[in-house]
This record gives structure tokens, C-alpha cells and sequence, in this order.
């Protein structure tokens, strides 16, 4: 049997608005190959990694950032504090400490 590709969008359609799932047979799957969707598929999960990346590399130099430029001198008079970090700071160095000790594969 064989499926004319509006056949198929329009399969494709029905099951998208039911909210279900679908499997292709190897001819749908030709076809598909054909329209260039598993190249969009491609390029989109490549996006998807490049962004995850870039978000993960944006909140180790913040984290690093705050870290660094948060300490406080020590005051001169009266009664030595605990801790010369801000709450911030002390939250990051801690995320930080505890993304080394990560095991690997336990990421987001």
C-alpha cells in the first residue's frame, strides 16, 4: 500500500490534535527522510545541546563572579563576624563545590 504524502500530513495532524502518539512504517520513514525532517530533527536537538551548554557555562562564571566579588573586609572594631560573605556568595561557592562532586552522567 502506498501513502501519498497528504495522506500522511493529514494522519499526522489527526494525531497531533487526539494528543497521541504514532508509529511510521519504513515507507512513512522514507518519506520523512525525503521532506528533510530528520535533518530539522538534527539541527534542533544540536540546538537544543548548544543552548544547555551555553546555560550551564553562563551560571559557572556568575556563580564564580559572585564568589569572588563578594568578600568583605573584616571590621576593625567590635566583635569579629563568622563570615565575611554574603548570603549569595556563601549559596554559590556551595553550588559550586558541590558541581565538583557531582558523580559523572547526574547532570541536568
Amino acid at each position: 500500500m502506498s501513502i501519498t504524502p497528504a495522506q500522511f500530513v493529514r494522519r499526522l495532524y489527526k494525531q497531533l490534535e487526539a494528543g497521541k502518539g504514532m508509529r511510521f512504517t519504513p515507507e512513512e520513514m522514507d518519506m520523512l527522510a525525503e521532506m528533510g525532517a530528520i535533518d530539522a530533527v538534527s539541527k534542533y536537538a544540536a540546538d537544543w545541546v548548544r543552548r544547555q551548554s551555553e546555560e550551564r557555562l553562563t551560571a559557572a562564571r556568575a556563580d564564580q563572579a559572585i564568589g569572588t566579588a563578594e568578600v568583605y573586609r573584616a571590621p576593625r572594631s567590635g566583635r569579629p563576624r563568622r563570615s565575611y560573605l554574603s548570603g549569595e556568595a556563601v549559596e554559590a561557592s556551595m553550588r559550586r563545590a558541590r558541581n565538583r562532586t557531582k558523580p559523572r552522567g547526574t547532570e541536568k
